[in-house]
């Protein structure tokens, strides 16, 4: 019996065989259909990199990728360094140049015979510019010489030849330029200032022309002195001058002095009578020449250019004399 069923299972099997007829099995339709492929142009596929011909390509390690870096920020642009500034110049010689006037003074005083020339404005402080050396000139340009000494300028005994030109001089002391038993000259020239006068000619000769002379004091623009010690006989020669003030100036003191240099008889004279005799001497012998023909007597007895009486110094003056012009005496230098 068993025998029997098992020959009818091999027969069925083989008819369903026989029925079939050698088609082919289908697998099983999966759930989710394929994505269609194009047959006639073949799978799309990458090449793959030739490591021997793609440069970024390392045949131990494999493709390699460069790295890209984003700047951070603007590179900040070039900025030239700053320049030292230029040196300054107040005073040249011949050429060479001096940072200060100062400094070019003490250079004409080593051998004279030249010319400084100012190339700006000076301010010398309390400094005195002496002129020691002969034949020194001062050239200004049109600068201004700001000063507080006693004195802007001094041309000592040893500076025959002194000049100044062209320069305008603020004076805070005394005087603007004291020419010191000397030979010089200014043309040009604008003293503004001079506590006691713009130019102090002590026993000197000297020449000025074409300038203005605004002293401080108002008692006069040139004080003639004769100070301790000297005994040569100021000579002055101006012309084309103005000023503020009385252009010349003679105290009594100075008088005095030159009564007794010129040999004046006062016997029996009062001052205002020797002070005539003195002036009568002074024009006899050129020591006043030029635009001074108008000098006269004041009530006082001084010597003084045209009419106008010399006012008192004001409170401020740095000046140290009394209240009385004839108290005081004109300084000597050394």
């Amino acid at each position: 019996m068993r025998t029997a069923k098992k020959l009818l299972s091999l027969v069925l099997a083989s008819a369903v065989v026989l029925t079939m007829g050698g088609m082919p099995v289908f697998a099983e339709e999966p759930a989710t259909a394929p994505t269609s492929t194009n047959v006639s142009a073949g799978p799309t596929t990458e090449p793959t990199a030739d490591p021997t011909t793609d440069p970024t390509t390392d045949p131990t390690t494999g493709p390699t990728t460069e790295p890209t870096t984003e700047p951070t920020s603007e590179p900040a642009p070039f900025t030239a360094p700053a320049a030292a500034p230029a040196a300054t110049y107040e005073a040249e010689i011949d050429g060479t140049q001096y940072a200060t006037l100062e400094e070019a003074v003490a250079a004409a005083n080593v051998n004279g015979d030249c010319t400084i020339e100012l190339l700006d404005n000076a301010d010398c402080g309390s400094t005195e510019l002496q002129i020691t050396a002969k034949n020194v000139a001062i050239n200004g340009n049109g600068h201004t010489l700001t000063s507080n000494g006693a004195k802007a300028i001094t041309f000592t005994a040893t500076a025959d030849g002194g000049k100044v030109t062209n320069l305008k001089i603020d004076a805070n002391g005394k005087y603007g330029v004291q020419f010191y038993c000397c030979t010089g000259s200014m043309s040009s020239v604008e003293i503004t200032g001079g506590n006691y006068y713009s130019v102090l000619v002590n026993g000197a000769d000297v020449t000025i022309s074409d300038c203005i002379l605004n002293p401080t004091s108002g008692w006069g623009a040139v004080e003639m002195g004769v100070g301790d010690g000297v005994d040569e006989i100021p000579t002055l020669d101006m012309s084309g001058t103005t000023s503020n003030s009385p252009l010349v100036y003679y105290d009594d003191d100075t008088i005095t002095r030159l009564a007794g240099l010129l040999k004046v008889d006062t016997t029996d004279m009062d001052q205002k009578e020797i002070t005539a005799a003195v002036l009568k001497e002074l024009q006899d012998g050129n020591y006043l020449t030029g635009d001074l023909a108008n000098l006269v007597v004041n009530d006082k007895g001084e010597i003084v250019s045209g009419e106008k009486e010399p006012d008192q110094p004001n409170n401020n003056s740095s000046s140290s004399s009394s209240s009385s012009s004839s108290s005081r005496k004109p300084e000597r230098l050394l």
